[in-house]
Formats: C-alpha cells, sequence, structure tokens
C-alpha cells in the first residue's frame, strides 16, 4: 500500500473517531462525515481483500518451490517445458526401451545361428558360415574366419595356375602347395570353431545383458510414474497461482490500490 493511500486512512479513521460535526470550524457536515467513514470502511475492505488475496497468492508460489526444492525430477524444469527437459527419466527409459529391442533382435539371430551351427563340423560348417550373414559381424573371430577363407581361397588358385602352366600334381611346389592349402583349412576349420563358440559366449553374454536391461527398465519405469506424478502435481500448483494472481490484479485494479 503506498503512503498516500495509508495517511488518507487515517485521516478517515481519526475523523470517524473522533466525531467531527458540522459546527466545527472549517469542518465537515455530518453527511459527510458519514461518508467519510463509508469510504474509510470500503478502503479498510479494499485493503483486508488484496491483502488477503496476496496472502493466497504467496502461499501458492511457496507450494510450487516446495514442489521444487522436495522433488528428484523437477528442477529446472516447469509447465510447459519438454519431456526431455525433466530428469532424463523420460530420456532414459526411451534409451533402454530400444536397446531392449536391439538385443531381443541379436538373441533372437544368435538363437537361430547357433541352434544351426552345434551340429555341424568342417565343410558343412563352413558352407553355412560362408552362405549367412555370420561373417558380416565385426567380431575378432569372424575376422580370422574371413582372413584364413581368403588365404585359402588364394592358395587354390595359384594352385590352379601352376596346375595350368604345366606343373604336375607330383612336382614338388605342387605338393609344397597341398601341404600348404592343407594348414590353412586347418587353420580355418579350427578358426569356424573359434566363431562357433565365440557365438554361443556371446548369446549368453546377450542374455544377461538384457536381464540387467529390463531390471534398469523396471526401475526407470516406476522413477518416471513418480516424475509423472509430481509433474501433474506442480502443474496444478501452478494453475493455482496463476488464478490467486489474475485475482489479486483484479482487485488491485478494481479499488485502484497499488503496493510499492
Amino acid at each position: 500500500m503506498t503512503d498516500c493511500m495509508t495517511m488518507k486512512i487515517t485521516v478517515f479513521k481519526t475523523l470517524v473517531l473522533s466525531g467531527v460535526l458540522a459546527a466545527s470550524s472549517g469542518g465537515f457536515s455530518s453527511n459527510e462525515v458519514v461518508l467519510k467513514q463509508e469510504e474509510y470502511e470500503r478502503y479498510q475492505k479494499a485493503v483486508a481483500e488484496i491483502d488477503a488475496a496476496r496472502e493466497i497468492m504467496e502461499a501458492n508460489i511457496a507450494k510450487i518451490e516446495e514442489i521444487i526444492q522436495n522433488s528428484k525430477y523437477l528442477a529446472g524444469w516447469h509447465p510447459g517445458s519438454s519431456d526431455e527437459s525433466l530428469s532424463g527419466e523420460t530420456l532414459k527409459y526411451r534409451t533402454l526401451q530400444q536397446q531392449i529391442l536391439t538385443l531381443q533382435s541379436e538373441i533372437a539371430q544368435l538363437q537361430v545361428h547357433n541352434d544351426r551351427l552345434k551340429d555341424l563340423h568342417d565343410e558343412e560348417l563352413y558352407a553355412y558360415v560362408v552362405n549367412s550373414d555370420i561373417l558380416t559381424s565385426e567380431s575378432p573371430a569372424s575376422a580370422r574366419v574371413r582372413q584364413f577363407d581368403k588365404d585359402l581361397q588364394d592358395k587354390e588358385d595359384k594352385k590352379a595356375k601352376m596346375l595350368l602352366a604345366g606343373y604336375g600334381e607330383k612336382h614338388p611346389k605342387m605338393l609344397e602347395y597341398d601341404e600348404d592349402i592343407e594348414r590353412t583349412r586347418e587353420y580355418l576349420n579350427e578358426s569356424l570353431n573359434v566363431m562357433r563358440d565365440a557365438m554361443f559366449n556371446l548369446f549368453t553374454t546377450k542374455k544377461a545383458e538384457l536381464a540387467k536391461k529390463e531390471v534398469e527398465i523396471s526401475t526407470v519405469k516406476r522413477n518416471l510414474i513418480d516424475e509423472t506424478l509430481e509433474k501433474q502435481k506442480l502443474i496444478e500448483a501452478y494453475e493455482e497461482y496463476k488464478r490467486s494472481a489474475e485475482i489479486y490484479k483484479q482487485l488491485e485494479l478494481k479499488y485502484k490500490v497499488h503496493k510499492e
């Protein structure tokens, strides 16, 4: 309330309490005293209404601050913010969802391959691997298989060229190549078995990782529910504040009382 308004109210109150009458030199008439009393009472009522409205508005502000202070999720957030501006639980939940879907797909694919690989050996194992998508993997085991397969193909191509050049099957160089080819084929078969074992191990690892992610997402889901409830509570408190602020503003305009 301004100093001017406070002085006016004090004057009105003094006039009423002192019972100033028209007979006083330069004073008010009895009607004027009544009018001044009524005016004072209106101002008094206005001040009381505005003070009450301000107290409600300030209480709503305090409520908003308390909700944010006691929340694990709403720091830096306000109504109208996007989900990602919260604590990160929403983004974390979406990330975990995608990771789980990816893991489930990888596990299903590994399951198909492993069911076939467990009963295959040497040539059958090689045939299945080279005709599947297994060798597209960037794993060290797949890289070794690709390398030995390439070495074997290169050596067999060179042997074919030597035969075309007139070298006989019993030629010492041909026999040497045969031994080298056989060693490379053994390395290839060994690398295929290693790769198969690696895929079995990867299957187990992926399943364990999936189980861990499912536990994580359960926790995050509970946090997300709490976060959503707290968000709703803050929105409701913010709406209450806006209503009380509007009432306070309208009262100030109605009675033309301005606070400093």
